[in-house]
């Protein structure tokens, strides 16, 4: 059963979109939401955890360091039972040449 759901956005509309599937599954689960933001500004995530989270207990936090080992030692911090987040979509060459943060944190986080 999730216990703790982390949620890492970047500020963009397109990572808020992972946060009604959260919320749905917190809500089922009886679990707590877990924003997280690496490199930003606190109250943004407030904001969403008051907009997005009325029904769920939430919190949040802003990190510092490089964005994908700074979440995934977060993650293991907070003993996350699930990670929800979007990705660009990209196909493989792109994310060849540019990378992906949700890529990389489905290979690297436990």
């Amino acid at each position: 059963m999730y216990r703790t759901i982390l949620v890492p956005v970047d500020g963009s509309k397109l990572a808020e979109q992972a946060l009604p599937l959260a919320v749905s599954i917190a809500k089922r689960a009886g679990a707590t939401l877990r924003l997280a933001r690496v490199h930003g500004d606190s109250s943004y995530l407030e904001a969403l955890c008051v907009k997005a989270t009325a029904d769920v207990p939430c919190d949040h936090r802003v990190l510092e360091g490089a964005v994908v080992s700074t979440l995934c030692q977060y993650a293991q911090s907070i003993k996350a039972n699930l990670m929800v987040l979007t990705t660009h979509g990209r196909g493989p060459v792109s994310r060849f040449w540019l990378g992906s943060t949700a890529d990389a944190l489905v290979r690297h986080t436990p």
